[in-house]
């Protein structure tokens, strides 16, 4: 046990005097001792009165600045405190307990009530009668205590143990034995007093005193400390049990419900209390609302949906649906399903508060026709096999960015796109001729349009998105005209790729040679394509970031040399090329980054060029990374032959800070140039 002392003013009535085990009223000053249970590390306090304290217990303490909190009294009960440490009170007679083994209870008896002392000039003889009749007196009441026989004592023995008794009388007095705490917590806990005649300890009830022997039938078990509030606020240590969800606050359990799929949230977390329940359909989890479905649960998943989102629509903030029936279901359930999803859609619509709205791959198809509705919707994307555009949303004037991929885009006549859009990406495998409508919103700032069998004339209507700043066209069949594409002036990012098996590279190349010049402002150029554009290229003043992947079996050409590429920071370029152009990178004075796809071997390229170009990189001060690719048939391996690999070793021991990985370990900006999105 540790013996730290404490003051203050008692937190609620709950807790007992351990002198008097009266109450201790709630605001009354109290003293408490710091006890440690047996067996365990946790521990508590034990409180008495201040008019409880004995003059031996005032010993124990010291002074008055032993005990924590007497700085928080008031100055009249600081002024008590100080008063009872001057001058002590004497021992009160308390009430008698059992004896317990050892002759303790004897000792605690003996100093309540101390014996009257024989008068000098008395004799031994009467002092020793004295004893004699005491010992009588006792004797009855050890034995119907604690049931042993009294045995006699002697006149040294007696004194000898009364002066022990005297010790753990003032042990107690101090620190309470383990089996007056135990009692102490049971009494604590219990609000209501436990019967006559069953306290332990020795102590009285009812006139009658039981043992400490054999007090529990069973071994008792070992318990976690359980402290009132008042408790831990005197500043007890709390419990090392660690916390269990229930005891966690609500924003804590929103944030642990917040990583669930909503599914999960309300089919399994909803479903084990109210609390959770409640948590569950707040309104912070429910911004976000995805719903995934196959086979035949779609039709029951989508008819239930429909009234929830009925309810709790004023809350969805976006909301994505991927709803995929069999190939083969019937025609019926492809319909209702249909329905199901325009009837989700409204509902969120109808109150405007839906910002994002996704339908991803599978979900059936369905007439965009809701989309006018949705004030409030930001941004759209949709997947299905037919994508059907049907209502005027001209005016719709909250939406800024739509997705469409699909493998045929229909738009009716009287349709519109809105006017508010400033990035539409496309995604149209079967068509043969761009929409017009895609080029009637004159406030478009970003064009995808990707996997298009677009003819060149109908893309001619390109010329009219005169604010165009980015224009990605990936995998088309055919090329728009040179004067369309001259006629986006503004555009500061362009890439541009062809199908090789369907449009010739050196026509697609030819097309956009004709048109660059006129592109004074760019800053981004990834082109995939064979045809001489690096000398038009280097007429771009602005040009930062340029990528050109040429067919394997092109002709190799040479950079030009300064003026050109002033400003350029990331290059992507063949191989080929790039070893006949060391002079032209060695006057790049802000290149930092260089991307060579399909590597070869040492032997399929001049060993001057080899040494040349490896030379460079050693050298050049602004390089930071170097990217290599393989030119192995399997492009999956991603690896590259072992003289460049020998190569680029040396290469990094030379330059410890330059960054040397294969493809996979790109930088973003040359991996996305080539593999990835923009």
């Amino acid at each position: 046990m540790s013996g730290k002392y404490t003051i203050e003013y008692a937190k609620s009535g709950r807790a007992k005097c351990m002198a008097c085990k009266e109450p201790i009223d709630k605001d009354e000053v109290r003293q408490g001792v710091q006890v440690t249970m047996p067996g365990s590390d946790t521990s508590s306090y034990k409180w008495r009165h201040l008019g409880c304290m004995t003059a031996k217990v005032v010993q124990h303490i010291g002074s008055p600045e032993e005990l924590a909190g007497l700085e928080d009294l008031d100055e009249e009960d600081q002024e008590r405190v100080r008063q009872l440490f001057e001058s002590p009170p004497e021992a009160k007679p308390r009430a008698k307990k059992g004896k317990k083994a050892g002759g303790e209870g004897e000792g605690e008896a003996e100093e309540e009530a101390p014996k009257p002392k024989a008068k000098k000039g008395g004799g031994k003889k009467k002092a020793a009668e004295a004893e004699e009749a005491e010992g009588e007196e006792e004797a009855p009441k050890a034995k119907k205590a604690k049931k042993q026989p009294a045995a006699k004592k002697g006149k040294k023995k007696a004194a000898e143990e009364e002066e022990k008794a005297e010790e753990e009388a003032g042990e107690e007095e101090e620190l309470p034995a383990a089996e007056e705490e135990e009692e102490q917590e049971e009494e604590e806990e219990e609000p209501a007093p436990t019967k006559k005649g069953k306290k332990s300890g020795g102590k009285k009830s009812g006139g009658k005193k039981s043992g400490g022997k054999n007090r529990h039938r069973f071994p008792p078990r070992p318990q976690m400390l359980q402290m009132s509030p008042d408790e831990s606020e005197a500043g007890a240590p709390a419990s090392e049990a660690p916390l269990g969800i229930w005891q966690l606050p609500e924003d804590a359990l929103v944030n642990v419900l917040g990583h669930l799929e909503l599914q999960e949230r309300l089919t399994t977390a909803a479903l084990v209390c109210r609390r959770l329940r409640d948590l569950c359909l707040i309104p912070q989890l429910l911004r976000t609302v995805r719903v995934e479905a196959t086979g035949g649960r779609v039709l029951p998943v989508a008819r239930s949906l429909l009234p929830w989102l009925g309810r709790h629509a004023p809350h969805v903030r976006r909301l994505t649906l991927r709803l995929e029936l069999h190939d083969i279901a019937p025609e019926a359930e492809r319909s209702e399903l249909g329905a199901a999803i325009v009837g989700c859609v409204m509902a969120c619509g109808a109150v405007g508060q839906l910002q994002e709205l996704e339908l991803e791959d599978g979900t059936a198809d369905a007439p965009l026709s809701w989309l006018p509705a949705l004030r409030s919707l930001r941004r759209v994307e949709a997947h299905g096999s037919d994508l059907r555009l049907t209502a005027d949303a001209s005016r719709h004037g909250a939406l800024r960015d739509m997705r469409l991929d699909c493998g045929k885009l229909i738009v009716d006549a009287a349709a519109r796109l809105p006017l508010s859009l400033t990035s539409l990406s496309v995604c149209d495998h079967i068509s043969a001729h761009m929409p017009e409508q895609l080029a009637l919103v004159p406030g478009l700032r970003r064009l995808s349009i990707s996997c298009a069998a677009y003819s060149a004339h109908s893309m001619a209507k390109l010329a009219r998105l005169t604010a165009l700043t980015r224009l990605s066209l990936d995998g088309l069949e055919y090329c728009p005209p040179a004067a369309s594409l001259a006629a986006l002036s503004s555009l500061r990012h362009l890439r541009f790729s062809i199908l090789p098996p369907f449009g010739p590279a050196r026509a697609v190349t030819g097309e956009l040679a004709a048109a660059l010049p006129s592109m004074q402002h760019l800053t981004y150029l990834a082109i995939k394509g064979n045809g001489p554009l690096h000398q038009v290229v280097a007429a771009l003043p602005q040009l930062q970031r340029l990528f050109v992947w040429r067919e394997a079996e092109a002709a190799a050409e040479q950079l030009p040399l300064p003026p050109g590429f002033p400003r350029l920071r990331c290059l992507g370029l063949d191989w080929r090329t790039t070893a006949a152009s060391v002079p032209a990178l060695a006057a790049m004075p802000e290149l930092q980054e260089l991307c060579l796809p399909d590597a070869p071997a040492k032997g399929s390229v001049a060993e001057a060029q080899w040494d040349a170009f490896w030379a460079w990189a050693a050298t050049h001060p602004p390089l930071r990374s170097l990217c290599l690719a393989s030119d192995h048939p399997d492009r999956s391996r991603n690896t590259v032959c072992s003289h460049m690999s020998l190569a680029s070793l040396r290469l990094q021991r030379a330059r410890p800070a330059l960054l040397v990985a294969q493809r996979t370990d790109c930088p973003l900006s040359l991996k996305t140039a080539f593999y990835g999105s923009d």
